[in-house]
């Protein structure tokens, strides 16, 4: 690239190199990045349920290492969560939270073909415990990955790039989800405490 820059840096021959301000190109990046907003107050009030969920990946993977012996999806489920608390720790960035749901979503397609398998075979020896185990592993991951489909398409729907799309699926945003039209308060918390 000309001069070190990257199709990412905004180029301009009037500044300095070290004093040129990052550019995302939207229609370059494969993951969703912030639309020009923080998180949707929808996503923040949504972070305590992504500790939540965290905390049921971190069972889950104490007891897959425990009881299944499963070396590689352990360290798998231990990346999930890893991830997910980084999501959570960047203030919910939905293109963090993106990857986690697909990372999670991938876990769970190899959690069933496996699980198969694994399934009959706890069945047959009679190993229950096991068995319980092995179906709640792909219910625990289908929870994070309908969540993180749930804060995209909160995303998306906010201003995303795939908003028309989500509109024509879901409908257009009603005027109490788009945020306040008109302030609850007056400027300066003026009426508060007064009976009316």
């Amino acid at each position: 690239w000309a001069q070190g820059a990257s199709p990412l840096h905004a180029s301009s021959p009037a500044t300095e190199p070290h004093t040129q301000s990052v550019r995302i190109d939207r229609s370059m990046v494969l993951i969703p990045v912030g639309a020009g907003h923080g998180p949707t107050p929808y996503a923040l009030n949504r972070g305590k349920y992504l500790i939540g969920l965290l905390l049921l990946q971190f069972v889950c993977m104490v007891l897959r290492f425990s009881l299944l012996w499963q070396t590689f999806g352990g360290f798998f489920q231990a990346l999930s969560i890893a991830l997910g608390w980084y999501a959570w720790r960047m203030n919910m960035d939905i293109a963090v939270i993106s990857v986690w749901g697909m990372l999670n979503l991938v876990q769970m397609l190899q959690d069933v073909t496996s699980g198969l398998v694994l399934l009959m075979i706890s069945m047959v020896s009679l190993k229950f415990q096991e068995a319980l185990l092995v179906t709640a592993l792909p219910l625990a991951d289908w929870i994070a990955v309908a969540f993180a489909w749930d804060l995209f398409k909160d995303h998306e729907r906010h201003g995303g790039s795939l908003e028309p799309i989500m509109n024509c699926i879901y409908g257009p945003l009603e005027s109490g989800e788009q945020g306040e039209g008109k302030p609850l308060m007056m400027q300066g918390g003026g009426g508060i405490g007064r009976k009316v």
